[in-house]
């Protein structure tokens, strides 16, 4: 008995993918073959572990079921499933003989499948932005030495002196280069939580990484508006990445905070304690951090609470996270808070920061806690022996459980620049060039080639706009990353150099081989060394194509070495190629794939257009906003608008919109489709939706009902008097007893009518009159058709007089208000 994929074979696909399972055996057993899977319950497994975590709930494995395989010749059995959830899942292949209930199974594990978001399959190219830099130190080092001077005479006198800070405003107007010019498609902040500027505050500015509140936006990092709060001011920044197709990661530091957090302050108990009960300051690499202070997570509730701060950052937009200093966080407590987090938003992506980590460890988070990235260590390996000793395995890794996003630098190391340009071109090509799924990233400031090192206590200069610069570099490499085959999903790597010395060859296969690329690496920036590999590893009967245009006149036929000048780096290809035409954005291929993705979830066959029949409610943006958009039971939701957008619905993933092939749907126009919502009773849900339009980015709000099954359809007929007054405070704006301020609503009104076209619309408040159709009696007056009907009688006012006293009976001395729609009364 066979299985392929081998058992015990650890898969990485990517969300709108398809799995398929072969089954071999004995083609005289008869009997029926499945497959024994948790693909498809990703919900139930995500709240098994929630309930695990916060109630103590055993963990019953009720995701896994059977799903039958189809036998396609004597002896083999075959399954394909799509994959529309994103997780780490299991399954394995099994045989029943006729006539028995005991499974055979092949020899071997389980497989494991992980799932990785659509999105995220290519073009992962990322700019890490320290907001504080862009301001002052944008384009000069504001530290002359009169400020140095007068500064240090102030905290001389005991004063604190924290200069003018970059802000969320002033990187959004760099984002033309960034995103536009550059062609990074994830911008990466550090933290933006408010950080010590008195007690404990070290350095300068103090630390990011010490927050001081994760609910909280740093005050500095905003202008002052009276119009925008430092949070409006941030979601500015959200809209602003998000209108050119790309995505915002935060920094969360969530193992630690800064002195004097609200946290700290909250519950000390959250805390690792000293043996003394001093509390304790985490650090790595024998440096302790002292301006921070490490959680303890052994509490559930502390886990809880760390759950909350993701999901409210999801909640405003935010797209991904850096984890930093994750691998010192319990596998558990991951384990918890990525349930927690994709319960609502399954395609948020959680880069573990795990230097200093073993590999076990990141190994651990990335395949069974659920995060999606890992930090590389190739910017550390600096000769031929290191990049030799890590690569390969660092390669395994990233196959099976996520990419090792390459950083050529991050905040945390000397800049490139320092060690000259030939040096930073070099490491940055081979960062790049190396990396798994375009999954590359740099701190910023390497493109201007900074030298001066990145203080997160302080504010170093960028040297923005400086000649000459890497800028038109980092275009034609990331334009690469986004839209080459061989820097897309399946994509396999292995070193494939014959030579010693310096010089690395690194072959990029793809499933089909067709679109091959090698990459030669000369990791010496002075001296000039040969790399050389076997002519059957990369045949090029054509000769050989640098697709960066870094040498001057392709290679010829049967070239099998090249001389690298020193730190040169070239990308070649078996077929003579252009640059693309792609000018940042969403490439072409992912939003195929986003495309295929969305049909599969709404049940659609992928490969051809959905008809508007129906099962399809259409709901258009911006028309729309101004109804309740009925969605009846097992219909689809169609919601389109004339620009690009995003859409929130509780209860569905967040969407993108994209052009798909709807018939009878004008051609540009972008769209999102929903599945069927299965609900018990009425459920009114507002989509949130976000419209990059020409003019300028839109928010609005869309209501829809989704409506439960015929047979489940409840009218309610009965209302107490109480939750009658408080509908009538909201509709008057009056204070009510709920304390709920006043808001659009629906009132409880009763609809009746007879067979001769009389009708009342009856507010159950009723000295409350909402709408021109209120009335306690409207008739049809013409005899022979149905019209308008016209109101002969609005409402009626009633006072009770007893002995000269006389009192309104009015919506507070209701009771009951009920409605007979049958005519019993």
């Amino acid at each position: 008995m066979f299985q392929f994929p081998a058992p015990g074979s650890r898969l990485l696909r990517w969300a709108g993918d398809s799995l398929t399972v072969t089954l071999e055996m004995d083609a005289t057993r008869k009997g029926c073959a499945v497959f024994r899977t948790n693909l498809g319950c990703a919900r139930v497994h995500r709240r098994e572990q929630i309930a695990h975590t916060e109630s103590g709930a055993p963990l019953l494995e009720r995701d896994w079921h059977d799903i039958p395989m189809r036998e396609v010749a004597p002896g083999r059995y075959r399954l394909s499933l799509p994959l529309t959830e994103v997780g780490v899942f299991r399954g394995k292949a099994c045989f029943f003989p006729d006539g028995t209930e005991s499974p055979l199974w092949p020899e071997g594990d389980n497989l494991r499948i992980k799932v990785a978001p659509a999105h995220t399959a290519t073009g992962n190219t990322v700019y890490t932005a320290f907001v504080r830099q862009f301001g002052p130190a944008l384009t000069e080092d504001p530290r002359t030495p009169e400020r140095l001077e007068r500064e240090r005479g102030l905290d001389a006198a005991g004063y604190t002196v924290i200069p003018p800070s970059g802000t969320f405003r002033k990187l959004a107007r760099r984002l033309d280069t960034i995103m536009g010019r550059m062609r990074f498609r994830i911008l990466q902040l550090l933290p933006i939580h408010p950080t010590p500027t008195v007690y404990a505050r070290m350095g300068r500015y103090g630390s990011p990484f010490a927050s001081l509140d994760f609910f909280a936006v740093n005050p500095e990092l905003a202008e002052f508006d009276t119009h925008a709060t430092p949070l409006d001011q941030f979601r500015e920044l959200l809209d602003a990445v998000h209108a050119r197709d790309g995505y915002l990661y935060l920094d969360l530091p969530a193992n630690h905070t800064g002195w004097a957090a609200t946290l700290q302050a909250a519950h000390p108990d959250w805390y690792k304690h000293t043996g003394d009960g001093a509390f304790a300051s985490p650090g790595a690499w024998g440096v302790v951090w002292a301006d921070l202070v490490e959680l303890d997570f052994r509490s559930p509730r502390l886990r809880a609470f760390m759950a909350d701060v993701f999901l409210y950052w999801c909640r405003i937009g935010v797209d991904g996270f850096r984890c930093d200093a994750g691998y010192m966080i319990p596998a558990e407590t991951w384990t918890y808070i990525v349930a927690r987090v994709r319960e609502e938003f399954p395609d948020i992506v959680f880069l573990l920061e795990g230097l200093g980590g073993p590999v076990e460890t990141t190994r651990l988070l990335l395949e069974e806690a659920g995060l999606d990235w890992a930090y590389s260590e190739l910017f550390q390996t600096m000769d031929r022996n290191g990049v030799d000793g890590y690569l390969p395995g660092a390669i395994a890794l990233a196959e099976q459980a996520g990419p090792l996003i390459h950083f050529a630098e991050t905040h945390d190391n000397n800049r490139l620049a320092a060690s000259g340009e030939t040096f930073a071109r070099m490491r940055l090509l081979l960062n790049a060039l190396f990396s798994h799924q375009g999954a590359f990233g740099m701190a910023n400031g390497v493109e201007w080639l900074a030298t001066e090192k990145i203080d997160v206590h302080g504010a170093s200069p960028l040297n923005w706009g400086a000649e000459p610069n890497l800028v038109g570099l980092l275009a034609r490499v990331n334009t690469l990353l986004a839209t080459h085959p061989a820097f897309a999903a399946s994509t396999r790597l292995r070193l494939v150099q014959t030579n010693a010395g310096e010089a690395v060859a690194l072959l990029r296969e793809t499933p089909g081989k067709d679109d091959a690329l090698l990459v030669l690496a000369n990791l010496d920036a002075h001296h000039a060394h040969k790399v050389s590999w076997d002519a059957a590893d990369f045949p090029a009967p054509g000769g050989l194509f640098d697709l960066l245009g870094l040498l001057p006149k392709p290679l010829p036929a049967g070239t099998v070495s090249l001389r690298l000048d020193p730190g040169q780096v070239v990308c070649l290809s078996a077929k003579p190629g252009v640059p693309s035409a792609w000018e940042g954005g969403e490439p072409p291929a992912l939003a195929e794939r986003r495309t295929r993705l969305m049909l599969l979830r709404a049940g659609r066959d992928p490969d051809k257009p959905v008809p508007l029949e129906a099962s399809v409610v259409p709901c258009n943006w911006p028309c729309d906003t101004r109804r309740t958009v009925p969605v009846p039971h097992g219909c689809q939701l169609l919601v389109t608008a004339p620009s690009p957008f995003r859409l929130d619905v509780p209860g569905f993933p967040r969407e993108q919109a994209v052009q798909l092939p709807v018939e009878g749907v004008a051609s540009g126009t972008w769209c999102v489709l929903l599945p069927p919502l299965a609900v018990g009773a009425p459920a009114e849900k507002e989509a949130a939706i976000t419209v990059f339009a020409p003019e300028g980015t839109r928010h609005d709000t869309l209501p829809l009902l989704f409506l439960p099954p015929l047979e489940a359809a409840r009218v309610r007929t009965v209302v107490g008097g109480d939750e009658v007054r408080a509908d009538y405070a909201r509709c008057t704006g009056a204070s009510s007893a709920f304390g709920e301020p006043r808001r659009a609503f629906t009132p409880f009104t009763a609809v009746l009518s007879n067979e001769t076209g009389a009708a009342a619309q009856v507010r159950a408040a009723w000295p409350c009159v909402r709408s021109q159709y209120d009335a306690l009696l409207a008739l049809n007056l013409d005899p022979a058709v149905p019209v308008d009907r016209t109101v002969f009688w609005t409402r009626c006012r009633a006072w009770l007089v007893h002995a000269g006293f006389s009192y309104e009976i009015n919506v507070d001395c209701l009771h009951t208000f009920r409605v007979d729609p049958a005519g019993r009364f």
